[in-house]
């Protein structure tokens, strides 16, 4: 093997270490896409988006708007598409702004709210 063919091997592992690791690094503890999913109680985990229109307080509902897939994230409380779901509506929907927040009931009984959309989410 070449130098140059074994720096490509070397990288290539480490790639390949690196990208699981991230996982142990992030803040987000709903993600989990390197862990062992048959042994995580993250799975019974379960939440709720709820957003509201900042004029008139409407409460929108995810299941109208979103695809199914979607919903299922949003119920497994990934914050991401929830900001992304709240882009949406801002863009599709003609929103002006939207607040509201992400609340988890958590294997134990604990409810916890990991993500506020309190700002102003409309541009």
């Amino acid at each position: 093997m070449s130098p140059t063919q074994r720096v490509l091997v070397a990288l290539f592992v480490l790639v390949q270490l690196a990208l699981p690791m991230s996982y142990y690094v992030d803040d987000d503890p709903f993600d989990e896409r390197f862990a062992w999913r048959m042994f995580s109680p993250q799975r019974m985990v379960r939440c709720a988006v709820e957003l509201r229109d900042g004029a008139s307080g409407e409460r929108l509902d995810p299941d109208e708007p979103l695809p199914s897939p979607w919903v299922t994230w949003l119920e497994r409380g990934h914050g991401d598409v929830a900001r992304a779901w709240a882009l949406h509506a801002c863009e599709e929907e003609g929103f002006s702004s939207l607040h509201g927040q992400l609340t988890c009931r958590m294997p134990d009984g604990e409810v916890v709210v990991p993500l506020r959309l309190d700002e102003e989410l409309c541009p």
